[in-house]
């Protein structure tokens, strides 16, 4: 599609997130709304590369908000959008042998309950039981919810965007922003290589790419591009059901794959940039992890390897909503990995922003860019 001369609200990104927020616009009645991605398809960047978690067993309370009416609403998708989005709610396992962790993790379940989620905690022997697979020596324990899962992050996408199209918004792929004409202030056009666009609201879904756009602005974004990497095995008879497993003191994390293993690791010395090569011998590193509390893993045959890139924020949370000095500009990145299973909520929460001038949905205030100015960060340790 050709680039419009003007549009009510631009969105700078077409992933889940930004397809996520045009849909929920439509839904608010606000139909002129272009959405520009930078690749010739939507989803190809940490959409696509995404290893699909969607869980509510956060540490803080406007986590588990966001995650969990995000969850009610995966649990419908096909009923909203008439797309399939694949939830298999085989439930989350967190494992810890750290006795600080495992106090965090009681701490954790008495918060999640207090908000509708009903986690447990589990004994290593409770742990054995339910994933006969795990090796349990050490631990202390485990907590787990049988609602959160696995989904396909890609069938989220086209089921936002094909209702989104229906309602009349415009996607315009193979077009990157380049920069931005002001006047007095604010933003007169968006300058992209395809062209200028106006816009009376811009929406940055810009994920790793949020700094970089920032910076034309000039804001600092404190979102920081950092690359993640999946491997992934050949079959090797992993039950259906298999629940997505956390071993916190590796920080590595796996669930089932057609039969096989899907495996990951948050290198804790990546370095912030835009690359997305795999590396062999952090390849190698998410598989030792992974094997040791999952032994039949040294049975499999590796199978694929890719990367992609989380937008981090120094405390973990995302960047949500318009901001102060440049009221025009909704953030919407920094989500630490955590865009996927949150998409839904916020997508509500930042059209109510849009076209309201206020989210009612769910509390969205702690999540400004303003907080880091005033120290008001939200730590989220139950990440990886």
């Amino acid at each position: 599609m050709d680039l419009p001369n003007k549009a009510d609200v631009v969105i700078i990104g077409g992933g889940v997130i930004g397809t996520a927020i045009a849909y929920y616009l439509t839904q608010k009645g606000c139909k002129d709304v272009v959405v520009l991605e930078r690749n010739q398809m939507l989803g190809l960047e940490s959409t696509g590369k995404n290893a699909g978690g969607v869980r509510a067993q956060f540490g803080t309370k406007v986590n588990i908000q966001f995650a969990l009416e995000s969850i009610k609403i995966f649990e419908k998708f096909e009923e909203i959008t008439g797309q399939d989005p694949y939830f298999s709610q085989c439930g989350y396992l967190f494992m810890t042998e750290n006795e600080k962790l495992w106090q965090s993790f009681q701490e954790n379940v008495k918060l999640q309950n207090s908000l509708g989620v009903d986690s447990v905690t589990l004994t290593p022997e409770q742990i054995k039981e339910k994933v006969p697979l795990v090796d349990v020596e050490g631990l202390l324990g485990g907590t787990f919810w049988q609602r959160d899962g696995i989904l396909d992050p890609s069938a989220i996408l086209v089921g936002y965007e094909k209702k989104s199209i229906q309602a009349g918004v415009k996607f315009v792929n193979n077009t990157e922003v380049t920069g931005f004409e002001m006047s007095d202030g604010k933003i007169d056009s968006i300058v992209t290589d395809k062209g200028k666009i106006k816009p009376q609201t811009v929406v940055l879904a810009s994920g790793a790419w949020s700094k970089r756009i920032g910076k034309m602005l000039d804001f600092d974004f404190p979102a920081i591009p950092m690359k993640r990497q999946i491997v992934t095995t050949k079959p090797i008879g992993i039950p259906e059901g298999f629940p997505m497993v956390v071993n916190m003191d590796s920080g590595s994390y796996l669930h089932r794959e057609s039969g096989g293993i899907l495996m990951g690791w948050a290198d804790p010395n990546t370095k912030e940039g835009l690359g997305i090569e795999p590396d062999f011998d952090y390849t190698m590193e998410v598989v030792e992890r992974s094997m040791a509390r999952l032994p039949i893993i040294e049975e499999a045959e590796i199978l694929s390897d890719w990367a992609g890139l989380y937008s981090v924020t120094p405390d973990h949370h995302a960047i949500l909503g318009k901001i102060e000095k440049m009221p025009q500009v909704i953030c919407a990145f920094g989500f630490s990995g955590h865009g996927v299973m949150h998409a839904p909520a916020v997508g509500i929460c930042l059209a109510e922003e849009i076209v309201d001038g206020k989210p009612t949905f769910l509390e969205m205030d702690s999540l400004r860019f303003e907080r880091f100015a005033k120290g008001e960060l939200v730590e989220e340790k139950n990440v990886i």
